[in-house]
């Protein structure tokens, strides 16, 4: 009987033996297909690498603009200058009084502006500036519809020059009780150099109204 145990234990110790072994090979064929599959697949891990970066710096190099009084907000380049000017000029039938809102420009670190008449109040020598506002929606909408903005049908328009000389790209759209306008000023020849910086904002713009 003692015999019998001893030979049933020594077969039982072969067989986990036997287990252990057979589960160790399959686990290191797996960590070393694994690792050939890096070894030959550099650029694979580059490029999840360099997207993660991306998205990282795209997080650090922009900064978030919200107009609680009007309701929106917007993504800007973080060494763009950023400046509000309150306004009173719009009648708010609803209201039967001035309405104050503010009227937002964003301007490139090489940008470049002298004072004029116009209606941003400055022309732009270099660079670029953005400027949006929201005011209470008067009059018909624009003839035509030929952009996007949060979901609205927008209508986008260039002026060169403007009545006073300057040269920008405007995009309007009503939603609800208000009229957006987002404009890109530039000098004359300027608008490719900050294209894609506006086209960044329109399509980073929001409304909550």
């Amino acid at each position: 009987m003692k015999n019998s145990q001893s030979g049933f234990s020594l077969l039982e110790g072969l067989l986990i033996l036997v287990i252990l072994g057979i589960v160790g090979g399959v686990g290191w064929l797996v960590y070393d297909r694994q690792s050939k599959n890096k070894a030959d697949n550099p650029q694979s891990n580059q490029t999840q690498q360099s997207d993660n970066n991306q998205t990282e710096t795209k997080k650090e190099q922009s900064k978030t603009y919200t107009d609680s009084f009007s309701g929106y907000s917007f993504e800007y380049p973080s060494d763009w200058q950023l400046s509000t000017k309150e306004d009173k000029g719009y009648f708010d039938q609803r209201a039967e009084k001035l309405t104050t809102y503010n009227i937002v420009t964003v301007k490139s670190p090489d940008a470049k502006v002298q004072e004029t008449e116009g209606p941003g109040g400055f022309q732009v020598l270099e660079g670029a500036a953005f400027i949006v506002s929201a005011t209470p929606a008067t009059g018909e909408t624009g003839p035509t519809f030929n952009a996007t903005v949060d979901g609205q049908q927008a209508t986008q328009q260039e002026y060169n020059p403007s009545p006073h000389s300057e040269y920008f790209t405007g995009t309007y759209f009503r939603k609800g009780t208000l009229d957006y306008s987002i404009d890109h000023w530039y000098p004359k020849d300027g608008k490719a150099e900050y294209s894609s910086q506006y086209q960044a904002l329109l399509s980073s713009f929001k409304t909550n109204k």
